[in-house]
């Protein structure tokens, strides 16, 4: 079984995007979400994921913050997600890749990209 880590201080994108997820993979993911990244930070080698889903814009510690923090512990797939207007999620983008996130959507594409996504990740993890 796979380990998701999914990190938005919004409930309504973390119920999406579980749904999503368990509609597509059905039993061959474990998701566990965080409305606090700083939880997720904190918990993370506990849970020891194989992929996380984290937004970019969030209180107390960003997604950036959170991307360099995982990656400093371990090597593994990030997906950044972020909700900013279509010209500053570039931007946002950009930077997530730099900091090492692997991929970056836009939340408004999270139906579509997502699940293809993570197929890519998971098809490589197998």
């Amino acid at each position: 079984m796979i380990k998701i880590m999914v990190i938005d201080d919004q409930k309504t994108f973390l119920d999406y995007i579980a749904i999503v997820l368990k509609d597509v993979f059905d039993s061959k993911v474990d998701i566990s979400t965080y409305g606090d990244s700083v939880l997720a930070m904190n918990t993370f080698e506990e849970i020891d994921p194989d992929i996380v889903i984290t937004d970019i814009y969030m209180p107390k510690v960003d997604g950036f913050e959170l991307i360099t923090h995982f990656k400093s512990h371990k090597e593994i797939p990030i997906i950044a997600l972020s909700s900013a207007t279509v010209g500053s999620n570039n931007t946002n983008n950009t930077l997530a890749m730099a900091v090492g996130s692997d991929y970056a959507i836009s939340k408004s594409d999270l139906a579509f990209e997502l699940p293809e996504v993570v197929l890519d990740i998971i098809q490589n993890i197998e």
